[in-house]
């Protein structure tokens, strides 16, 4: 009886020491439509740490099970010797982005308090963790495509964008992919939601208030260069553009942003926007390390005789194009299309996608994603450990259900 009123007391404790040491947080984590959404929204340090706080235990999950764990990485000991000397001496981060990662650990702290212990290292999980988090992609290669149509081929002439997001598959990443929706505080900063996972503060498949949609696909550089120094995580590089770029001229804007951000890894950065009846509304940015060629971008826009372009894991005009069939896939309906003079829906683009999956036990298709840029709206497919998403029924988002209000 003693023991079960000890039991008690330290319950009741330890539920007060939690409450009083809840931070002030500016954002929420809900479920709508089935996908959990952490919405976000204040200053840099704001987000963080409510970030941090709502996230903490899934943050430190998704660290141990995928990276620490990942045999690439080659546990503790590579992790130690190998990945966190190469970010720290490589990497750079923009104050804001600093802010926004110091909030959250000091959101995870507050929450976890001694359980930020990670046991593999050691040590308690910190700031050099979260960084390596952020910047995995730039030293492992993931895959990916989209299509953008627009004009005649789709039925009201509006851009329609789908994308595919290719990554080896973990049960840590099927049970945690979900929507982030931010809000920054500061002035002439665009909100914006990405499909992405707790600890991420990157934009991997993203859409702005303006329509303007990003997402990143992997390309093997000419030259790692990875003695370099300067070099911005890409995800970062993608937000810095998505946040500052309206619906006018979006993809030349995005160029220009990627012209000062040098990266590790090859990328085609896709771009989408709503289309004006004029201008061409989508381009793939060929982005890379090599600052002696075109300042490290070269822009490719599509064929002027065409109202689509297609995106895969290879360069099409910054290096000579190699085969590829999934892009060959993309490139023979849409050129079918046109020649039938048919149209494209987004029914019609999730199945050119379907055609271009992955699913193998090296990389799988972890979500599928139509955008509608002018309608700010996007439809979600996540797969699971259990349906790929070809298989299941897609989600339809608009971004005025998603995005948070701004904080005063």
């Amino acid at each position: 009886m003693i023991r079960k009123a000890l039991l008690v007391v330290f319950a009741f404790v330890s539920l007060v020491v939690a409450q009083d040491s809840r931070p002030a947080l500016t954002g929420s984590l809900d479920t709508v439509k089935g996908v959990r959404v952490l919405r976000l929204s204040g200053t840099p340090r704001e987000m963080g740490v409510t970030h941090g706080w709502l996230m903490a235990e899934e943050i430190l999950d998704g660290f141990d099970a995928y990276l620490l764990k990942n045999p690439l990485v080659g546990g503790a000991k590579g992790y130690t010797s190998r990945v966190l000397p190469m970010v720290e001496k490589s990497m750079t981060w923009s104050p804001e982005e600093v802010a926004e990662l110091e909030g959250i650990i000091e959101g995870m702290t507050a929450k976890l308090g001694d359980a930020m212990m990670q046991k593999g290292l050691d040590r308690k999980f910190d700031l050099r963790d979260l960084k390596a988090l952020n910047s995995y992609g730039d030293w492992y290669m993931f895959a990916c495509a989209a299509v953008s149509v627009w004009g005649d081929l789709t039925p009201d002439g509006g851009t329609i964008t789908a994308r595919n997001f290719d990554f080896p598959p973990a049960p840590v990443l099927y049970r945690t992919q979900m929507l982030l929706a931010y809000a920054p505080k500061e002035a002439g900063r665009k909100r914006w939601v990405t499909v992405g996972f707790p600890g991420l503060i990157g934009v991997i498949s993203g859409m702005n208030e303006d329509g303007v949609g990003i997402f990143v696909h992997d390309v093997n550089p000419k030259d790692r260069k990875m003695g370099a120094t300067g070099v911005r995580s890409r995800l970062l590089a993608l937000r810095e553009a998505l946040e500052i770029s309206g619906a006018q001229g979006a993809p030349q804007r995005v160029n220009d942003v990627l012209k000062g951000l040098t990266s590790w890894m090859g990328n085609n950065i896709h771009v989408t926007s709503p289309y004006d009846g004029t201008h061409v509304p989508a381009a793939v940015i060929e982005y890379d390390g090599d600052e002696t060629d075109g300042e490290g971008v070269t822009f490719r826009l599509p064929d002027p005789k065409d109202t689509w372009v297609v995106c895969t894991n290879h360069y099409r005009v910054r290096s000579t194009p190699r085969k590829c069939v999934r892009y060959g896939t993309a490139v023979q309906t849409l050129g079918t299309l046109a020649e039938t003079k048919s149209k494209m829906d987004g029914k019609a683009a999730r199945e050119l996608m379907s055609k271009m999956t992955q699913k193998n036990p090296f990389s799988t298709t972890l979500h599928t994603v139509v955008f509608y840029p002018s309608q700010k709206a996007f439809d979600l497919a996540l797969s699971t450990q259990k349906t790929h998403c070809t298989d299941v029924e897609a989600i339809r988002f608009g971004l005025d259900e998603l995005l948070p209000p701004r904080a005063p």
